[in-house]
């Protein structure tokens, strides 16, 4: 039997189909051992997420049992044939029907409280929609609700998950799901995993048009701030705005951080870049006026800007601020925040092509989907007459 890409059937579920018969016929003897997945992936001219989306299945139904470190074999007590022709079939993607009969995907977001990431949803629930996939949208505010949210969508029977971490250390959970054949698409945050598809934005090159813009606007000395480092994409964004510092000749004004003294070519986890850390060192920057601040994100920026009026610094004159997501309190903000774009709409319609992709047997190499980004420019480094 071959692969037919053309059926509306599923990759994954002629797959399954076709070693079920094989088991059943005998073709594959109790007790045997069946090929690697690398050998029928050849043989059936498939990815292996679909082959293991099959196999997670046909373990389920009783069919196969797998052995940690030797491989999957046909089981030895296999149920009865007939029992299972009349007996109920649960769904092959658990308990949710799918459009169509494909299987199910879900996005785990940290949230929907901004613009960035309510676009993401929409953007991943139309790119579904449109090619007829049931989707879920789960939320996680923190590691363990995360945890919680991942283990309920394996349950439910979700055959791919695109994942915007709020936590930094996912990776065994992340592992152990792409063991069960799970495909998994992260966004925004890579944790320098090479088996893992990344949709994000350009944050270095939006750090990088940060310094840049500073630099446009008059400031020769520059800071940065960031209440969740070391989050791998917050460190992209200081890599970026310290490539442009040194480029454009901008001083770096962050003290001491930790005892540690930040080196432009490495990150460390040691750094404090906290907002606290900065307004305990205000005095310090008072004397260097004026100068450019760069913050990891809009709600950041947004908190500096108005704990900075507080103590009589005027934003535009003697500090320039940018953040980062081009959130629309910013826009509505007084001044008008200067900030680094992201399409959050494109990352969540890329994150659904990813998923669907591989489920539907689009064989392709991991790979990294980085979406450009944007300066918005508005008053808060003193533009003249931007909007």
């Amino acid at each position: 039997m071959i692969i037919d890409r053309q059926s509306s059937v599923p990759i994954y579920l002629q797959i399954q189909h076709i070693l079920e018969q094989a088991v059943l016929s005998g073709e594959y003897k109790a007790g045997s051992l069946l090929p690697t997945e690398a050998v029928l992936c050849m043989q059936y001219g498939i990815s292996r997420y679909p082959l293991r989306q099959a196999m997670a299945h046909l373990v389920q139904a009783g069919l196969l049992e797998r052995t940690r470190g030797k491989g999957t074999y046909v089981r030895t007590n296999k149920p009865n044939q007939q029992t299972d022709q009349t007996a109920p079939q649960p769904h092959p993607i658990g308990n949710w029907p799918a459009a169509g009969g494909k299987p199910l995907i879900a996005l785990v977001i940290p949230g929907l409280t901004g613009d960035y990431p309510r676009d993401i949803a929409n953007g991943f629930l139309q790119s579904a929609a449109a090619q007829d996939f049931s989707t879920l949208v789960a939320l996680s505010r923190n590691k363990d609700e995360e945890s919680r949210c991942l283990e309920r969508l394996v349950r439910t029977g979700v055959a791919g998950l695109a994942i915007f971490p709020c936590d930094e250390h996912i990776e065994d959970i992340l592992a152990d799901f792409q063991e069960k054949g799970i495909y998994i698409a992260l966004i925004d945050r890579s944790f320098d995993l090479p088996r893992f598809d990344l949709i994000a934005s350009d944050n270095i090159g939006g750090g990088f048009m940060a310094a840049r813009h500073l630099h446009q606007c008059g400031f020769k000395k520059a800071a940065f701030i960031s209440d969740s480092w070391p989050i791998s994409s917050v460190q992209e964004r200081l890599q970026g705005f310290r490539r442009g510092m040194e480029q454009y000749g901008l001083n770096w004004l962050n003290p001491l951080s930790a005892r540690q003294e930040y080196a432009s070519s490495e990150s460390s986890a040691n750094l404090d870049f906290s907002s606290a850390l900065f307004m305990e060192q205000l005095d310090f920057y008072r004397n260097q006026q004026p100068w450019g601040l760069f913050c990891e994100n809009d709600g950041l920026a947004l908190k500096m800007m108005s704990l900075l009026k507080e103590q009589n610094i005027i934003i535009g004159r003697d500090v320039g601020i940018i953040g980062f997501d081009n959130e629309s309190a910013g826009r509505c903000s007084i001044p008008g925040l200067t900030t680094i774009a992201q399409n959050g709409w494109l990352i969540g319609d890329a994150a659904a092509r990813a998923v669907i992709s591989h489920l539907t047997g689009e064989d392709s190499p991991f790979s990294r989907h980085i979406l450009p980004t944007q300066i918005m420019i508005r008053q808060s480094c003193g533009e003249s007459g931007m909007i």
